[in-house]
């Protein structure tokens, strides 16, 4: 019986085939996955500024769409408390508010001197944001004209009337004369009424004859802490630019009367509220229906408009241009996401009445404007107490 005995020698390993990955085939595979990571990246890239782009759009929207609402809801309430008709006519609108100080101007266009006008629109002029100044009181019940039983001197703390129902504490009260200029003043009763005779205010900042009388505005602030009195209503709303030249704007509300929350200083509502133009729509046949659509400018200024002229105002119309929060990014150069400034209203002559357009908005006042997108909005708002 034969062994056989086979040595093999496992350290040659000569003529076997290699395994595993070269050099060149790594760096082929590190390549090839840099390529993928850039475009994985940059589509993500392209995708969040396409996410961005329609967030802001849709952010716009809101802040056009609630931007109107309370602009709407403001000019609905304008003249309450003192607009109603009787005969004779009662020298009420239009009338020169004595004793206001002069607001400070945060706001472009500047108010005009504070007269009684329900809805009252400053035009800002050659494209330029126009201004809303609205004016209502929030007496609880709708109240009636209580006469002067005499006549009362500038400065005056007491005021004898035929009757003090329907007067309170803290009530402000507008007082207007009937005898020449039409004058008016608005004042905050200090005292409890009497059951009758006379009603003790701040000071007058006037003088009345006896066939003066007195139409109350609201219960106004009985302290420091309490929210929900607001008395008369005068607002200036107007697009706020601040800090001048910046690229931040908004639709700012104005306090004409110096109280709280304005104290004096504009309050921001709404961002991104680049311009504001307004018309009023005017009945001038009294037929109830609006004949003619006017800038207010000329005879429609706000230091031009009578007496008959504020009764023909029975709505006006605005356009509001909104701008989305995202600057877009420019390929080189300027920017070319907006071209062309956006018209805030369009003129329809094919309605009737026609509607004259408005100067086109004036773009030189913002920073960076065609690195922005627009949107307009436009409605027509109902002067309700004039109408009814």
């Amino acid at each position: 019986m034969k062994m056989s005995i086979e040595i093999r020698n496992r350290g040659n390993r000569a003529g076997r085939a290699e395994v595993g990955f070269s050099l060149v085939e790594i760096m082929v595979g590190l390549v090839i996955g840099m390529l993928g990571i850039l475009v994985i990246f940059q589509v993500f890239a392209v995708s969040e500024g396409q996410k961005r782009t329609t967030t802001s759009g849709s952010d716009a929207q809101q802040n056009g769409s609630y931007a109107m609402y309370l602009l709407g809801s403001q000019v609905r309430a304008a003249g309450s408390g003192f607009v109603y008709r009787t005969t004779p006519s009662l020298p009420i609108l239009g009338c020169t508010i004595a004793g206001l100080p002069a607001a400070p101007v945060y706001m472009t266009p500047a108010p005009p001197a504070a007269r009684m006008i329900p809805v009252l629109i400053t035009d800002g002029g050659g494209g330029a944001s126009d201004s809303i100044t609205v004016i209502y009181g929030t007496a609880a019940g709708i109240g009636s004209r209580v006469d002067f039983s005499g006549a009362a001197g500038a400065h005056t703390t007491t005021i004898p009337v035929s009757s003090t129902f329907g007067f309170n504490l803290n009530d402000y009260v507008l007082a207007v004369e009937t005898e020449g200029v039409a004058s008016c003043s608005i004042e905050q009763i200090t005292a409890a009424p009497p059951s009758a005779g006379s009603i003790t205010v701040t000071a007058l900042d006037a003088a009345y004859s006896a066939s003066a009388f007195l139409l109350n505005l609201g219960l106004g602030p009985t302290g420091a802490a309490d929210p929900n009195a607001n008395g008369p209503v005068m607002t200036e709303f107007a697009v706020l630019n601040s800090p001048a030249g910046s690229a931040s704007f908004s639709l700012a509300a104005l306090d004409m009367l110096g109280r709280p929350p304005g104290a004096g200083a504009p309050t921001v509502l709404v961002d991104d509220v680049v311009n504001i133009q307004a018309q009023y729509g005017v009945d001038t046949t009294a037929d109830g229906v609006i004949d003619a659509w006017v800038e207010p400018t000329g005879l429609w200024a706000a230091t031009a408009l009578t007496l008959a002229q504020i009764e023909q105002i029975k709505a006006i119309r605005v356009g509001m241009v909104v701008r989305s929060g995202l600057m877009e990014k420019s390929t080189g150069g300027a920017c070319t996401t907006t071209l062309a400034a956006p018209v805030p209203l369009l003129a329809v002559a094919a309605a009737i009445p026609a509607e004259p357009a408005a100067p086109a908005m004036d773009t030189s006042g913002i920073p960076d404007f065609g690195c922005y997108r627009y949107k307009v909005f436009e409605t027509v708002i109902p002067l309700r107490n004039i109408i009814w």
